[in-house]
């Protein structure tokens, strides 16, 4: 019996085998070949808005370097203004304690950005969604804490010291920082909740 088998199918032409055959070859697409294209546009999306976020954030690192830079020109007058007033003192050290937020929230902006933008995918989804959580909250953090100090009337010992044109190009930067600060909150609350929709 299995040598009529055999023999059936060794006197078939190729034509007559050739339907046989190419059931193996035919292939059904898959789920992940399917949504391929569809992945890869959300992840150029996301990677998109991170490098958004590093821009926006080194545009923010060069307002604080201006606003820092002008702050400094006024170090000696306030160092002794500060040495007769204790609220001229705590001003002063206010002022620093809020410019130093400021960098640290910009700083993990920019390196969580790039870290992300680069390869967003290849993290585990407890460091990919942890950290821009993170980032929200530190951001969020700074942002209260110089707003505390600059928001309304010019902060700092501005009536005291003379030829005040740099403090107030520093105050203009610093608000200007302040902005930037807002845009990156809301820019990373976004795309957190764009990851968790769509994921990476």
């Amino acid at each position: 019996m299995n040598g009529i088998k055999f023999n059936v199918f060794q006197n078939m032409t190729w034509h007559q085998f050739a339907p046989i055959t190419s059931i193996r070859i035919i292939s059904v697409p898959s789920v992940e070949t399917t949504l391929g294209p569809c992945s890869h546009s959300r992840s150029m999306l996301l990677q998109f808005l991170h490098l958004a976020q590093a821009a926006l954030a080194a545009y923010g690192g060069k307002q604080s370097y201006v606003a820092i830079t002008n702050l400094r020109k006024y170090d000696k007058a306030s160092e002794k203004l500060a040495k007769y007033s204790s609220e001229a003192e705590r001003q002063r050290q206010k002022t620093y304690a809020t410019q130093t937020s400021g960098v640290v929230a910009l700083l993990l902006s920019f390196f969580v950005s790039l870290l992300l933008a680069r390869q967003g995918s290849f993290y585990g989804v407890v460091p990919r969604y942890l950290v821009p959580s993170v980032t929200v909250v530190g951001i969020g953090f700074a942002r209260e804490h110089m707003r505390d100090f600059w928001a309304g009337k010019t902060p700092g010992l501005k009536g005291a010291l003379p030829k005040m044109g740099d403090y107030e190009e520093a105050e203009r930067r610093t608000h200007e920082l302040l902005s930037v600060l807002d845009m990156l909150l809301f820019s990373w609350v976004a795309t957190l909740i764009l990851a968790l929709i769509v994921g990476y």
